[in-house]
């Protein structure tokens, strides 16, 4: 075989090998195989949008007359993305858009967020929702972020025969073009692309409720200048002494009072004519004694002059008056109930007798100015004006007493928010702490009644009235009534 016919032989075999092996793919038998199909990317999961997460430190017990308790409201975002929780500013009800208690709670007795407060990290380091949720902000809740409100419960009368309740808080926040709403009563309307969230929350209150009527036994503990003095209860509860049924008359009354279930027993012991003058009265610790004006029960003190208007019952047990007169020429009082004559303790300008504490301190107010001043015992009675820590006097009527001490209508225009981060004005019994000349801001009493102030802070040794008027209203004993601290027991 020569040379040429190797070469061609050569490049036959190489053209076979290259027809099955190269190019265009393909087996061992000869047959086309086609490419493989790539498999399809899965579906995207959809995004569950969940409620907030509301959750309280503690469950508010408002189990005495007259308490409040601090508490706070933790709202989680619980979501992949942030929430905004605040509805377009040029809504026409804003409240009825925002983050807010759920109207559907408004027929229960209270309303346990209705005073917000500044939070600052109580109860863990986290931003405050007043501030989140608060009207004109673009602050919002991140993914997995909670924020806190920090809430004053208060007291207020509960006659619906239960003690504990449950309330929903509502808001509402957009996602992706769908505006998500808790509410009671959330209609879900697919084509306006409203959607409502499930109800997850458990929030609750409990409220002492009330049921003792005391429709003749209505008084405070000291005269409040009007209806002839006031009926005043004595300060351990056994004499109830009537000033307003007739002008210039006063009827005496003892009473029994059954603790145990709550009953009482009043009996007329006597009653006098042509006893008043109109004035700020007074009765003994015991009620055997009965001072209005220059009158007791038995009628004209010749040796009090006619101008003593204002009487008060001091924490001693001791009564002590002061003129109501202006000028610079009014005394200071104390009474002595023996013979009815009167010890001179300070001249005072201008002033008239508030209270004394225990240690003889004593409270007066200014009659032009509203001024409160306190004269110190221990310091040959020196005169300093009470800090009021931004407080505003309500109201120049006579304080509430009880064994506590004394509390007087104050209004606070600093500490307290609506949900909205908007100030409000509140109306609290505030203990004014004659012994150490100051106002206590952190013992107080609360409650209203019609919009007016109950008096939760008139209370003696035994039991006590409340939320009524000169008719009649609601008794307890004395240890249903709050000493008011947080808490109230």
């Amino acid at each position: 075989m020569n040379d040429k016919f190797k070469k061609i032989l050569i490049t036959l075999i190489s053209l076979t090998l290259f027809a099955c092996n190269g190019g265009g793919g393909g087996s061992s038998s000869g047959g086309d195989t086609p490419s493989p199909t790539p498999s399809p990317s899965p579906s995207p999961t959809p995004l569950v949008v969940q409620p907030l997460t509301i959750t309280q430190n503690v469950i508010p017990n408002l189990n005495k007359i007259g308490g409040h308790q601090m508490w706070y409201m933790i709202v989680n975002n619980p979501n992949s993305f942030a929430v905004n929780v605040l509805s377009s500013t040029d809504s026409v009800d804003k409240t009825n858009t925002n983050f807010r208690y759920d109207n559907a709670n408004a027929v229960l007795p209270v309303n346990p967020t209705q005073y917000a407060m500044k939070y600052n990290n109580e109860v863990g380091n986290y931003p405050d929702c007043l501030t989140l949720f608060s009207q004109g902000t673009s602050n919002s809740l991140a993914a997995g972020q909670s924020c806190v409100f920090k809430l004053d419960a208060q007291w207020d009368i509960n006659t619906t025969g239960k003690t504990n309740f449950n309330f929903k808080m509502a808001y509402k926040f957009e996602y992706s073009g769908t505006q998500y709403i808790e509410s009671i009563g959330c209609v879900a309307k697919p084509s306006w692309d409203i959607a409502c969230l499930n109800d997850n929350q458990n929030l609750s209150f409990n409220l002492i409720n009330e049921s003792h009527l005391a429709n003749d036994l209505y008084g405070a503990h000291i005269g409040n200048g009007t209806n002839y003095g006031g009926n005043i209860i004595s300060m351990d509860g056994s004499t109830f002494w009537d000033t307003t049924t007739t002008k210039d008359v006063v009827s005496s009354y003892s009473v029994n009072y059954n603790s145990s279930n709550n009953t009482y027993v009043k009996t007329l012991t006597n009653t006098y004519n042509g006893t008043q003058s109109g004035g700020y009265s007074a009765v003994s610790t015991n009620g055997f004694n009965y001072y209005d004006g220059n009158y007791n029960q038995y009628g004209i003190m010749p040796l009090v002059p006619s101008d003593l208007y204002v009487w008060i019952y001091g924490m001693d047990g001791n009564i002590y008056g002061s003129s109501f007169a202006y000028g610079n020429d009014q005394i200071f009082y104390e009474l002595n109930q023996t013979n009815n004559s009167l010890i001179q303790i300070i001249p005072v300008s201008n002033q008239f007798s508030k209270g004394v504490a225990v240690n003889g301190n004593l409270w007066t107010q200014d009659k032009t100015t509203g001024e409160q001043y306190c004269y110190n015992k221990q310091n040959l009675y020196s005169k300093t004006t009470i800090d009021l820590k931004g407080l505003s006097l309500y109201n120049v009527q006579a304080p509430t007493v009880n064994p506590n001490g004394y509390y007087q209508l104050f209004t606070n225009s600093t500490d307290y928010y609506n949900l909205y981060n908007n100030s409000q004005n509140v109306v609290i019994n505030y203990l004014v702490d004659v012994q150490n000349c100051n106002i206590n801001k952190l013992n107080y009493l609360t409650g209203t009644l019609n919009g007016s102030v109950a008096s939760s802070g008139d209370f003696n040794t035994q039991y006590g009235i409340f939320g009524g008027n000169l008719s009649g209203g609601y008794i307890e004993s004395f240890n249903q009534f709050s000493n008011g601290l947080n808490g109230g027991n």
